[in-house]
């Protein structure tokens, strides 16, 4: 099973975006290229010399404003929060990351609910 990272910060900002990408670029050989939504951290002017240093490293492609059916992190959203968090009470923090934790690793490996989540792109 390869080894997979988690990124967990109390506040996600320009700065823990940056600290991110400084681990992609750590971790990742080659070209890398981010396929990103318009939330105002990835556009953040304090971080347009990093990618001006690392622009033979990382490339950004932004998805249209307004457009959800192209970012596929909303549909893992909303099948998680249908799954583990709807209508459900958790007694701490510690309860609902391990609610969490345990539908996240079903994903783990490639299956077909993720193939099925990947693979609905509708562009009309």
């Amino acid at each position: 099973m390869p080894n997979r990272e988690v990124l967990i910060a109390a506040v996600f900002n320009a700065e823990t975006f940056k600290d991110f990408l400084c681990y992609l670029l750590e971790h990742t050989e080659g070209r890398i290229f981010l396929i990103l939504d318009n939330i105002r951290y990835h556009k953040a002017k304090d971080l347009k010399e990093f990618f001006f240093k690392n622009r033979d490293c990382l490339t950004r492609v932004f998805l249209p404003p307004y457009s959800p059916y192209l970012n596929l992190i909303e549909r893992i959203w909303r099948i998680t929060r249908r799954q583990v968090t709807h209508n459900r009470y958790f007694e701490s923090i510690d309860e609902l990351e391990a609610a969490l934790s345990s539908h996240f690793a079903k994903w783990e490996e490639p299956n077909d609910t993720l193939r099925v989540l990947c693979a609905k792109i509708y562009i009309t």
